[in-house]
């Protein structure tokens, strides 16, 4: 085999080897965008009662923000609920929410936050809180904005990333070691 030859096999093994290596991206369905508007909503409004990690308050003592720091219609809010608030994250949520369509959804949780931040309204706002919820849920952002007509439920985008994340895990070669 001469040299020329050699080369140009050795350079298309490269090549197919790093091809190969490249997990595929996900298909999001919200981009990156939205998820940052919504955590920064999440911020001054959801993670108060839901906490910062949105697993939601079980009347313990200890829980941050503590519920002193709450305005007044909060603290009332969370005392009448006996200090508990449930998780926007996990899978109590998604057993409750995970079969609504992300119109659904964002419906769901625009009624939350048209309860605490009234100025706040809009669908793009309740868009982007979703996209933020879905993204702590473990949905990974892509390039596709999330609308009110994205198909699929909250169980069925997660289900599908999950299936595409575990398609791009190579197989344990075990005569490697």
């Amino acid at each position: 085999m001469n040299r020329k030859a050699l080369l140009a096999a050795v350079v298309l093994a490269f090549g197919i080897l790093v091809l190969r290596a490249q997990e595929p991206a996900a298909k999001g369905v919200f981009t990156a965008a939205q998820a940052e508007a919504g955590r920064a909503v999440s911020e001054i409004s959801c993670s108060q009662c839901h906490t910062p990690s949105l697993l939601g308050r079980k009347g313990d003592p200890g829980e941050m923000p503590p519920l002193s720091s709450l305005s007044t219609f909060k603290q009332e809010f969370v005392g009448r609920a006996g200090g508990v608030v449930p998780p926007l994250v996990g899978p109590i949520f998604l057993s409750h929410v995970g079969s609504k369509t992300i119109d659904e959804l964002a419906k769901f949780l625009q009624s939350a936050v048209v309860t605490f931040l009234p100025a706040r309204t809009d669908d793009e706002t309740a868009l982007n809180v979703t996209a933020y919820v879905l993204l702590m849920n473990g949905a990974k952002p892509g390039s596709q904005p999330l609308t009110k007509t994205t198909e699929g439920s909250l169980n069925s985008i997660l289900s599908a990333q999950k299936v595409q994340s575990a398609a791009s895990v190579k197989p344990y070669d075990s005569d490697r070691r």
